[in-house]
Formats: structure tokens, sequence, C-alpha cells
């Protein structure tokens, strides 16, 4: 399932309660703008080394990350909207 932190379609709000942890390859991550566990990638923003975000041009730099991915917790709804 994708999900992402956008309102629209894959807004995770429209899936859980609460916002579930998001983990790639047994890594919890952080910061996430977009995640499906079933074409197993994660999209966050890419930090600098002062642990600010990215930007280029003034768009956000993102990086994919891809693997193993699992939604954990956040209170699946029963049914979706």
């Amino acid at each position: 399932m994708k999900i992402t932190s956008a309102a629209g379609e894959h807004c995770w709000r429209n899936f859980y309660l609460v916002s579930p942890e998001i983990w790639c390859d047994g890594i919890q991550l952080h910061s996430v703008l977009e995640a499906d566990d079933q074409a197993g990638y994660v999209v966050q923003p890419k930090f600098d080394e002062h642990g600010l975000f990215v930007h280029v041009d003034g768009e956000l730099v993102t990086q994919r990350r891809t693997g193993t991915v699992r939604f954990v917790g956040g209170h699946r709804r029963a049914e979706t909207r």
C-alpha cells in the first residue's frame, strides 16, 4: 500500500488513525514523504550535515530508499475513506 504525508488519495490519514512507524530493512525512518510497502520504497527529504533540509533552486531535494518496507502501529482504520 502506498501512503504519503500530503493530503490526497494516498494520505496516511485515510488509512490510519495515528501515523504509523515506517521501517525499511529493519531501520525506523523519520520525515517520510512517501512510502510503499508493496513496491518496496521510501522517499525522504535529504538533510545536510547540520540536519537541515537540502534545497536546490528552491526545491526540496529528496532521496529514495529501496528495501523491505513495513508500517508498524498506527491503529489501522477499519474502513478506508
